[in-house]
């Protein structure tokens, strides 16, 4: 856990190692989403999603997957 309850967010393109988006998000799961929804906005949808299986960003908490 980040400073003040706040979890690090962030993103970047995986080929050019562009950095698109840094926060610290006070709520993890739902702030979390809400910026990467923002983020796809921007810049249109991905190809592909790597994550670090960070706990904001686990499919099983969002109905996918097993």
């Amino acid at each position: 856990m980040g400073t003040n309850g706040a979890e690090p967010l962030t993103v970047r393109d995986e080929h050019s190692r562009y950095v698109l988006e840094v926060r610290a998000v006070e709520d993890a799961r739902s702030e979390t989403v809400r910026k990467v929804e923002q983020l796809f906005e921007r810049q249109g949808l991905p190809q592909a999603i790597r994550s670090d299986n960070g706990c904001a960003l686990l499919a099983s908490k969002y109905g996918f997957g097993g």
